[in-house]
């Protein structure tokens, strides 16, 4: 079990039902956990709530298989998809683009998530939903 962060767990980044193996080299695993520290943890003491990870970091044959585009930040463990436990996906998306350093995000017009990434120095833009 490796910690990312107090809420989180590099498990949580890889997790996936479709069966690929994922296994990140050590300079992906910095990225998720610089993540969570500037922006998933930050939301989490701000709901209160859990955070679920619904993508995390994606190797190239499971990002090739969700449709992810070929320069994912997912590739690099720098970009999650979340939402937190019973909270309203507009509110939590207006509080993280106020209040974290994100690099880009986009709330998901389909698919109830927000996805979010973070690499310094942060863009912080946001982008059409998907």
């Amino acid at each position: 079990m490796t910690k990312l962060s107090r809420h989180f767990e590099l498990a949580e980044f890889l997790a996936t039902a479709t069966g690929i193996e994922q296994t990140p080299n050590a300079a992906v695993v910095d990225n998720p956990r610089a993540l969570c520290d500037r922006v998933l943890e930050p939301v989490r003491r701000r709901f209160g709530r859990p955070v679920i990870i619904t993508s995390g970091y994606r190797n190239e044959e499971l990002n090739k298989r969700v449709g992810g585009v070929r320069n994912s930040q997912h590739l690099l463990g720098e970009a999650a998809d979340f939402f937190v436990w019973g909270e309203d996906l507009i509110d939590v998306f207006s509080w993280l683009c106020q209040n974290t350093p994100f690099d880009q995000t986009y709330m998901s017009s389909r698919g109830g998530f927000i996805h979010v990434s973070y690499r310094a120095p942060p863009r912080h833009e946001i982008l059409n939903p998907r």
